[in-house]
């Protein structure tokens, strides 16, 4: 195995839209750079080691919860201890979560964002901020712009997202040292889409995904105007030329 001189660890958050080979690229990543002797983990949100993540789990993978189930989850949020002191503010909306939960009631798109962010939060605190002060890099599939975007996409203005970080995340927030994104037209996700046979509006689609890569290249440009380090990487071009490039971004930031 070849050994990196003066490596210090990385935070690398890989973002794109759906379809656009983030998966496979991730893994990939991971795999290379620990050939090259890096010690680096993979890290994916929504987690499974705290009780936010798993509530967000159960709601994107459209679970219902037992009663049993339910009374734990309502507990497990009551008990939470967080070291970093939120504001009422937090614990005002986790109230109304707890109770729209008890009465089996949907989320509002804020409201999930915010389980979400507890979900980062603790991610950060406990999973990520040690594992860079272990020495130990981190692939981290999807992070803040993808909350921008969606939350956005939803309605909700990029203020109003950054007003909840500040208030459940904090200083516990971690700028990425690189951020890379596949960019992919359109026309490549919606054949792709068409290949894994996913059923689906194709003109009601189309015009989703355009929004969505046009509030992604609004996250570029803000990043870019805050000195931020972000790479694009043609999406369309075979997966190990993706790679290769990726990896030679991501390696430039140990020479």
């Amino acid at each position: 195995m070849k050994s990196v001189k003066n490596h210090n660890p990385a935070f690398i958050v890989v973002e794109s839209v759906t379809h656009a080979g983030k998966t496979t690229l991730v893994g990939g990543l991971t795999e290379a750079l620990k050939k090259e002797g890096i010690p680096v983990m993979l890290n994916q949100e929504p987690t499974s080691n705290n009780v936010f993540g798993m509530l967000v789990r159960l709601m994107t993978d459209h679970i219902s919860l037992d009663n049993i189930h339910l009374n734990q989850v309502i507990e497990d949020l009551g008990k939470s201890s967080f070291s970093w002191g939120p504001s009422n503010a937090f614990y005002d909306m986790l109230h109304l979560i707890m109770n729209k939960i008890s009465r089996k009631e949907p989320l509002d798109f804020l409201e999930k964002q915010t389980l979400f962010m507890a979900d980062r939060r603790m991610d950060l605190e406990h999973i990520i901020l040690k594992r860079l002060g272990w020495g130990i890099s981190t692939i981290q599939d999807r992070y803040q712009w993808s909350t921008n975007v969606y939350g956005m996409m939803q309605g909700i203005s990029l203020h109003t997202i950054n007003h909840w970080r500040e208030i459940i995340i904090g200083d516990k927030y971690c700028v990425p040292d690189l951020t890379i994104y596949i960019d992919v037209p359109v026309e490549t996700v919606i054949h792709r889409m068409k290949i894994s046979k996913k059923h689906f509006d194709e003109n009601e689609t189309k015009g989703k995904i355009e929004r969505t890569i046009d509030t992604y290249c609004s996250c570029i440009d803000l990043a870019k105007e805050k000195n931020e380090r972000v790479v694009i990487v043609d999406g369309n071009a075979p997966p190990e030329a993706v790679l290769q490039y990726t990896k030679e971004a991501v390696m430039s930031l140990w020479r």
